[in-house]
Order: C-alpha cells, then sequence, then structure tokens
C-alpha cells in the first residue's frame, strides 16, 4: 500500500531537502514541503511561484516579508500553508481564499520574545479557514472582525486555544493585569466563545494541546480594545460552561467579568491561586441559575459577605480568607472548607438544608463551632415560608487537623444533624469535649471515627446507637469508665479498631458473641492496660483479627494475626 501510494503521488509530492532539489520538483507538484536544512535565497523562493497548482506549501525556511507577500498574493490555490517569519501575516493573506490550515511559527533561533504580536485584518477574510496554529506567538490582540471565519474549527497560540468542537471551559492562567475588564469586553474574544461561527462538520482533524477546552495563558496583559455596549454584551460566552482563573498574581477585582450577562450558561467556575484577590462579585452569583459548583483556593485575602447561590451544589473553599463566614444556599450537598483563617463558624449563618456531606480540614485558627437556638430556620420559595434544619440532610460530617478546635457540643446534636451517618473527628489536638452521651439520639449513624484528640474528656458518658457499623477509637483521651458498657447492643458494629487507648483493661468474653456477634473486623493496638479480651477463643470467630504490642496482655501471643476466608 505505502509503494503504490508513492508511485501514485510520484508528481504530486515533493519534499526539498538540497538546493539541488530545486531542478527536480515536478511541473505539476501539489505539495511541497521545503525543509530547514536547506538555505535558499529569496530569488529561489520566489521562483516557487510558477507552481500555480500548489496545495500544500511547507516551509520550515525564515521567510523575508517580501517573499510573504509574494506568495500571499500568488499562491492563491493552497489549502494548507505552515511557514516560519519573524516578520508576521501580510494583508496579502486574504487572497488566499482557499486556505483551510495555516501555521505560523517565529525562527526559534531567536531568543528574545517573539515579535509577531497581532494579526492582520485580512486573515478574517478567509472563510474556509479551519485550522489556525501559532502556538509560540503571544498575540497582544485579536482582529474584532474574528468572528467572520465561520469555519474555524481550532486556534492556537502563546495566549489562545479554542477548540470549537467543544468550547465549554475556558482557562485564565497567568494573566498579569489587575481586572479581566478588557478580556471579557472584547469583542473578538468573546465571538470566539459564542455560537455565532455557524455549522461545519468537515475539515482537517489536526492535534491540539489543550484537548476540549478554550485556554488563555496570559503572562502579559493584553492589548486588547475595550467596548462595553450592550450588542456585544449580548454575545459574550454565551455557550461557557466552565470558567478556571489561576496564578494571576495581580488580580484583585472580578467585579467586570462575573456577571449573569457574560456568562449565563456558566456551570463551574474555580478560581485558584490569586493571592491579591480582594473580593468576588457574590452578589451576581444569584442569578446565576446554571451554577453548580464554585471552587476558591489559595486566595488568602478575599473579604466578602454573605455567600448566596441558589443553584449552587458542590462549594470549595480552601484557603479562601472570611469567604465561608456566611453561606446560604438551598441546594448546596457538598461543602468543604480548608485552610480557612475563620477562627470561628457561628451555625446561624449556615443555611444549607441540602447539605450532604461537610468537609472542615487544616483550619489553624478555628477555635469553635458555635450554634443558636431556635435550630430551626426560615426557608422561603414560591412566594411563601417554611421552617426547616440548617443541616437537615446531612449524612457526612469530617473536620481534621483543626489543632485549636476545643468543642463541637453546639454542632452533634439530633436537631442540628437529625440524618447523620457518618461522623470523623482526626488530629484535633485541643479538642476537649465530645457529646458522646447524645450519640444515641442520631438513628442513622453508622460510623464513629475519633483519632488523635488526646485531651479528650468523657465524663458525661458515652452511649453509641445501636445500627453503628464501624467504630475506631484512637489516642483520643480515657474512656475507660464507659468501656466495656458503651459496646453493649452494638449488634450491627462491623468494625472496631482500639488503639493507643488507655485506662481499658478488659473485655468480657460473652461480649464477642453476645453484643457483637456481627464484628468482622477487630484491631487493638498499643493499649498499656488492657489485660483481657476473654481468651483467644472468645474472639475465634472474627474474621480479621489483629493485636499487638498491648504489654499487659497475656492470653494471646503477640502479634495475633487471624485471617478466616
Amino acid at each position: 500500500m505505502h509503494d503504490m501510494a508513492q508511485l501514485v503521488s510520484k508528481y504530486e509530492c515533493f519534499i526539498l531537502q538540497n538546493r539541488t532539489d530545486l531542478q527536480k520538483v515536478p511541473d505539476n507538484v501539489r505539495h511541497l514541503s521545503v525543509l530547514s536544512s536547506v538555505r535558499i535565497d529569496d530569488p529561489i523562493l520566489l521562483g516557487l511561484l510558477r507552481y500555480r497548482k500548489l496545495r500544500t506549501l511547507l516551509c520550515h525556511e525564515s521567510l523575508r516579508e517580501e517573499v510573504m507577500k509574494r506568495w500571499c498574493s500568488e499562491l492563491r490555490c493552497l489549502h494548507v500553508f505552515s511557514c516560519v517569519t519573524a516578520h508576521g501575516l501580510p494583508e496579502e493573506i486574504s487572497k488566499m481564499k482557499n486556505l483551510r490550515y495555516l501555521e505560523i511559527f517565529r525562527p526559534f533561533e531567536i531568543s528574545r520574545p517573539c515579535s509577531l504580536k497581532s494579526l492582520p485584518s485580512g486573515l478574517c477574510c478567509l472563510y474556509s479557514l479551519q485550522f489556525l496554529y501559532a502556538a509560540n506567538c503571544d498575540f497582544e490582540g485579536l482582529p474584532r472582525e474574528l468572528s467572520n471565519l465561520i469555519n474555524l474549527q481550532r486556534f492556537e497560540s502563546g495566549m489562545v486555544t479554542y477548540h470549537r468542537s467543544d468550547s465549554k471551559t475556558m482557562i485564565i492562567n497567568g494573566y498579569a493585569g489587575e481586572s479581566l475588564d478588557q478580556l471579557f469586553h472584547s469583542r473578538s474574544l468573546s465571538s470566539l466563545t459564542s455560537d455565532g461561527f455557524g455549522s461545519s462538520s468537515s475539515g482537517l482533524e489536526c492535534t491540539s494541546y489543550f484537548e476540549n477546552s478554550l485556554s488563555m495563558n496570559q503572562n502579559v496583559t493584553p492589548m486588547v480594545p475595550a467596548h462595553n455596549n450592550n450588542d456585544s454584551i449580548g454575545n459574550i460566552f454565551l455557550s461557557l460552561e466552565g470558567l478556571v482563573i489561576q496564578h494571576c498574581h495581580n488580580l484583585s477585582s472580578l467585579e467586570q467579568c462575573l456577571q449573569p450577562a457574560y456568562v449565563p450558561a456558566i456551570k463551574k467556575i474555580s478560581i485558584q491561586n490569586c493571592k491579591r484577590l480582594l473580593s468576588l462579585p457574590i452578589a451576581r452569583f444569584g442569578p446565576m441559575h446554571c451554577l453548580v459548583e464554585l471552587n476558591v483556593s489559595n486566595c488568602p485575602n478575599i473579604r466578602s459577605g454573605a455567600l448566596l447561590v441558589p443553584s449552587l451544589e458542590r462549594l470549595e473553599l480552601l484557603k479562601t480568607g472570611n469567604l465561608g463566614d456566611n453561606i446560604e444556599s438551598c441546594s448546596v450537598t457538598y461543602l468543604e472548607l480548608s485552610n480557612s483563617s475563620l477562627t470561628s463558624i457561628q451555625l446561624k449563618k449556615w443555611n444549607l438544608p441540602a447539605l450532604q456531606k461537610l468537609r472542615i480540614t487544616d483550619c489553624p485558627s478555628l477555635t469553635s463551632v458555635v450554634g443558636s437556638e431556635p435550630v430551626f430556620i426560615k426557608l422561603f420559595h414560591h412566594g411563601g415560608t417554611s421552617s426547616i434544619r440548617p443541616f437537615s440532610s446531612l449524612t457526612e460530617l469530617l473536620i481534621y487537623n483543626c489543632s485549636k478546635l476545643q468543642a463541637l457540643d453546639d454542632l452533634l446534636t439530633y436537631e442540628y444533624l437529625p440524618a447523620i451517618a457518618s461522623i470523623r473527628v482526626k488530629n484535633c489536638e485541643d479538642l476537649l469535649t465530645l457529646p458522646a452521651e447524645r450519640f444515641r439520639s442520631f438513628p442513622s449513624l453508622n460510623e464513629l471515627i475519633i483519632h488523635h484528640c488526646p485531651r479528650l474528656n468523657w465524663q458525661k458518658g458515652m452511649v453509641l446507637p445501636g445500627p453503628l457499623q464501624r467504630l475506631s477509637l484512637h489516642n483520643c483521651g480515657d474512656f475507660s469508665a464507659w468501656f466495656p458498657s458503651c459496646l453493649e447492643n452494638l449488634t450491627s458494629l462491623e468494625n472496631l479498631q482500639l488503639v493507643s487507648c488507655k485506662g481499658i483493661v478488659s473485655v468480657p468474653g460473652h461480649l464477642w458473641n453476645r453484643d457483637l456477634a456481627s464484628l468482622k473486623e477487630l484491631r487493638i493496638e498499643s493499649c498499656p492496660d488492657l489485660v483481657s479480651i476473654g481468651g483467644e477463643s472468645a474472639i475465634a470467630n472474627i474474621e480479621m483479627v489483629h493485636i499487638s504490642n498491648c504489654q499487659n496482655l497475656k492470653e494471646v501471643q503477640q502479634p495475633l494475626s487471624i485471617r478466616i476466608f
């Protein structure tokens, strides 16, 4: 097949590998490639104009301005054109009406920044153009008529990458300005993301290094003209569903760009590593009826008011100043608050009746979670009001690495958490109290994990609910006064872990078969005061057992590992 292809294309395809090959170029050549190793002067390059049937011209030799003008003016049958130039495209490019693929490179030997700063307006007359590639050129502006390229499928430059088949996500990376006003008011950029191109299903298939996205990597402030008229605003980013703004270290405000009129279809907004960002236009998030996910991370200087987003389903706030202080949404199901500077969480400021999973992690300044009476809050909807619990749907609560947190008593109540199924608290070194006597009031609680909270005081008791399936206690204070009675009637318990638990002395043998009959996995480690578990025979029916480093436990040989399959 390869030999036949070579035979058929013998007189239509030619590669110019050295100067002597110039004499061998067939008169009816249609596809010509000039390698960079061929040093050819301008007269010879201009001599290629006689091949008027050329459909493909790939020239890796740096072209002078005069050669570019002549080629663009006279090689009008070209469908594919790839060239290296330090001078940019001439206006004469408009005469290549049949061009479908255009590739531009700056000379690689030039170490200074690229001198190609703009595209000619004549480019916008190439209505058949489907692929425009200028990956190592940082254009400061784009022609306002770029939307005329109705068949454009892909556009790649050092600053913008556009893939029309799925232009749902826009990434702004490393933008150097303080505001994104110019970017979002640019008629040319807005037309790239709207549906104004028309439809075209045919064309060259070309690879893109930013698949399925429109991405902007702006190391310089773009010098695009700002337009603020109603005609352009109506078409700005109409189909955009995802927006990522990251590593914009001078950015201080997003007031102008995050407007419902600009991004009416937006579903996901992610703002990352913008350390000078002072505020978010959170008052405008409400009318964004399609917005379901908001992620803000490493923006420590944000100072904003109440976050009111009725349609939001997922909210992630990681190192975001005071942004998590006041949150209200009737649809959020997932909330993560991490590395927050908040010293206290006021539960009366969190109205999240649909919340199912709450993660509070790595908040070194957090000292308290404060509730209030009455617990019920008013929910406004369809012109009326109703009373509902602020966390009536919460099933998973996870609190990790909050070293100064002292109490969770206000939160861990049935009134706040009627549907709670999993409670995990880890590495809260200053935590003093947990209302463990209330745990039996949680009818759906099936997982309780308390790890590395050494100052916990269990004076009020520990009463666990019957449906509990997993209990894991690691280095969490002295609860020996309530042990082993706290294990009674846990007939659904399948996994029990006791690690570094001081004060516990014994577990009666009958407890394993009577109260813990469903137990499948047992782990006991580093419990210095434990002397009896009722004998090895008492735990013989448990599928997985690991006991180690309990120096006063003489009934079993340690380490003891049992696996029954």
